[in-house]
């Protein structure tokens, strides 16, 4: 019996230092705050300790004066080794965060080196797409924060003065521009933090809005066209609003020869925008 005895502590002592060798002596750990939402990271040890389980827990200013800690939201006995925080440092106090990593009965604490506020969060700005839908711009955001406001600026090229300034509640957005006031729109989204005053935004998505854009989301058409002769195509190139200018997919119908054809629709558009003086010799209708 004594001899049993002697077999099965010696076992247990060998499986509780191999255990404990399987745990390094920290971990890694750090956490990645963008648009207020807080994920704190670690090293896997699940290479050398396939059981392995991590307990997140972290104490505000209070819980530190009473020397105390509070078991982070979902984040107890994990497998994974990131913990989402956002809803437990719900306030701007400066908190300490620590990972327990348990192996067995083998356990090892690591506490970030640094406290960590929320204030200090990275700011960045979202992804938007910008498109025409007859005469109305939409909007679309891949994603939006849920703990930090977004808005949206819109004006017309010349007027910023009289910028439309829209919050954002929902991916999608539009804006429509009222019949007489065409232009060229330009769009941007900021986001901003009110606790630290600070912003970060967009760059601009600007886009034409003409009145023959509204009943028709292309000019051309294999239907019947007008063929502007060379003359009249430098006319064109030469005026005040270029050809880009006019339609940025232009060029796509657009072959650099003695001849460029356009849909009856789209000359009227020119003659009507640029007043071709030459009309007899500068656009035939080819119907």
């Amino acid at each position: 019996m004594r001899n049993f005895l002697k077999t099965v502590t010696s076992a247990y002592l060998i499986f509780s230092l191999s255990h404990a060798a399987l745990l390094p002596a920290s971990l890694n750990i750090w956490i990645q705050s963008e648009n207020m939402r807080h994920i704190l990271k670690w090293s896997s040890l699940q290479e050398t300790c396939p059981f392995v389980n991590y307990t997140v827990k972290y104490q505000g200013e209070f819980e530190h004066m009473q020397n105390t800690w509070l078991d982070a939201h979902s984040c107890n006995e994990i497998v994974h080794n990131e913990c989402d925080l956002t809803l437990d440092l719900s306030s701007d106090s400066d908190y300490n965060i620590r990972v327990l990593a348990r192996c067995g009965d083998s356990t090892l604490w690591t506490q970030l080196p640094e406290t960590f506020n929320r204030r200090d969060t990275v700011l960045l700005a979202p992804d938007m797409s910008v498109k025409l839908n007859r005469g109305r711009i939409e909007g679309y955001f891949s994603e939006l924060p849920n703990h930090i406001n977004v808005n949206v600026r819109i004006w017309k090229k010349g007027d910023e003065k009289n910028a439309f300034v829209k919050e954002i509640t929902d991916q999608k957005f539009h804006h429509d521009v009222q019949q007489g006031d065409e232009g060229i729109y330009c769009v941007t989204a900021e986001v901003t933090l009110d606790i630290t005053n600070r912003s970060n935004s967009t760059r601009e998505h600007c886009i034409p809005v003409w009145a023959e854009l509204r009943r028709s989301k292309q000019l051309p058409s294999q239907k019947t066209t007008c063929c502007i002769k060379g003359s009249g195509f430098q006319s064109l190139q030469n005026s005040k609003h270029s050809f880009i200018d006019v339609n940025p997919t232009a060029t796509s119908w657009c072959r650099f020869s003695t001849k460029h054809c356009f849909s009856r629709r789209s000359r009227d558009f020119f003659k009507k925008r640029f007043g071709a003086t030459r009309q007899s010799d500068d656009l035939q209708d080819k119907s």
